[in-house]
């Protein structure tokens, strides 16, 4: 046979190999395809299983019953599983201004999980469902029984979900979801009241699911409230809420404790009743300690200059070392400061431009000496303002003669200045008590101003936290 008559059965075999491979391909395509879509359904069925299962353990949560059958669909590969030590919660209430815990409570949230063929988790955990791939990345499925609204009244509501029991299987399961003790948390005591008036929430979730509860509060609090899985702990989500600072009216320029002023001690107020009370004022407290982390973490050291622009500032001493100005013309000046006394007896304040300077303050205003400063500017004092932490009980003293000329916050302090003759006091005034050397003129600019602060964090007034754990018993 010559090289012409093999031609053709050579042709003929390539031919026959290029086809095998070619459905060879086709068929591990085929195969790839099929797995996929059973996946996907299988991943669709669990969903809807568990989301049905949300909807019967958030309902008994609710106290609209106390049972509630589930159908959990899965394929014969599938497990089903209760771990009842699956994550954690831990939630402090918190009053800043005393510093004083009004609840804290730590659980193991407990979950129910499906885990499927492939790998991948669909989960019930703290009344939400999360899917976690098996790379490790979570999501949001359907949203937990936590609700935060912003308006009108911001407000908090968590009942808490918490599974017990423990068990593994696999494919499809029945059962009953059965509550077995619920409690109230918060209002719960003639202590814990609604609205509160100062406070914060710290909510710190550790969770396989930690990206999935991340997605949730970023889109529930456009992400102000919640620091992110990776930036502390791994799997820790902590999220943060806090009453805001709200005055809602400076009363007549001057607030004391039990509205006990004198009028003989102030120009501008002319009736023993147009004195506000400070004991309803609010606590400057949870105001100085967010602006002193703000500034530690976000500001500029104060420079030792004799003129300082706008700007967030920490002060480590130069805001008490000499004669100052404050160019306000580029925007606010805002300066924290722990430093005690904040500012110089002795030295002139002066400021340039017409917007704000608002100082906070962990310390006494000026130190003990005889004074002869002055702390802001006549026909300025609206533009001059300065709060004081509640652990400082006295502002000045019997033989201080600085003159000041701002507006004055110190709602658990009492105030000492102008004891020297021919000096002067203006603007206004919060303080517990006052003593002072010559007359406080109130400026009408400070009368019954309002002040509003929302601290950083998502802001809420009531809150609402309970607990229940329920069982999950098979058929």
């Amino acid at each position: 046979m010559n090289s012409r008559g093999l031609t053709p059965i050579i042709g003929l075999v390539l031919l026959l190999g290029i086809t095998a491979i070619a459905s060879m391909g086709l068929f591990v395509v085929g195969v790839s395809l099929a797995d996929t879509t059973q996946s996907s359904a299988e991943h669709e069925q669990a969903e809807q299983s568990m989301a049905q299962l949300a909807e019967s353990g958030n309902g008994i949560a609710a106290g609209e019953s106390r049972r509630s059958s589930f159908s959990i669909e899965g394929s014969t590969e599938g497990q089903l599983r209760a771990d009842s030590s699956l994550g954690t919660i831990n939630i402090t209430v918190t009053n800043r201004s005393t510093n004083t815990q009004l609840l804290s409570m730590e659980r193991s949230f407990g979950a129910v999980i499906y885990e499927a063929s492939d790998g991948t988790e669909i989960a019930y955990q703290g009344g939400g469902v999360w899917r976690q791939d098996p790379d490790g990345g979570s999501s949001l499925v359907r949203s937990p029984e936590f609700h935060y609204r912003e308006d009108p009244d911001p407000t908090i509501t968590f009942p808490v979900v918490l599974v017990r029991d423990d068990f593994s299987t696999s494919g499809s399961t029945v059962g009953e979801m059965v509550a077995h003790t619920s409690e109230r948390h918060y209002p719960d005591r003639p202590s814990h009241y609604n609205p509160l008036q100062d406070g914060s929430v710290l909510i710190t979730i550790d969770s396989e699911y930690c990206q999935g509860w991340e997605q949730y509060f970023e889109e529930r609090t456009d992400g102000s409230a919640a620091e992110d899985c990776d930036d502390g702990e791994e799997g820790e989500l902590v999220i943060q809420f806090s009453v805001p600072f709200d005055l809602g009216s400076l009363e007549n320029g001057v607030m004391i404790g039990g509205g006990n002023g004198r009028t003989n001690d102030f120009d501008g107020i002319d009736n023993s009743s147009d004195f506000g009370n400070s004991d309803e004022a609010p606590s400057a407290t949870p105001l100085v300690e967010a602006y002193l982390e703000d500034a530690r973490n976000n500001g500029e050291i104060l420079p030792a200059d004799t003129e300082i622009d706008a700007g967030l500032y920490y002060d480590d001493g130069n805001l008490s070392n000499g004669n100052l100005d404050f160019n306000t013309t580029g925007g606010d000046i805002i300066i924290a400061t722990e430093q005690s006394p904040s500012f110089d007896e002795g030295a002139d304040y002066d400021i340039i431009g017409n917007n704000n300077v608002t100082v906070y303050s962990t310390g006494d205003l000026v130190g003990n000496g005889g004074g002869g400063g002055q702390l802001g500017e006549p026909g300025k004092e609206d533009q001059l303002r300065i709060f004081f932490h509640s652990d400082v009980d006295q502002i000045g003293h019997k033989g201080q003669n600085t003159d000041v000329h701002a507006l004055i916050y110190a709602p658990n302090a009492e105030v000492l200045l102008g004891r020297g003759n021919d000096h002067s006091l203006s603007g206004a005034l919060v303080a517990e008590d006052y003593d002072f050397g010559t007359k406080f003129d109130v400026v009408p600019q400070l009368m019954n101003i309002s002040i509003y602060e929302q601290l950083g964090d998502a802001p809420f007034y009531y809150l609402h936290i309970s607990e229940t754990e329920i069982h999950v018993e098979r058929d």
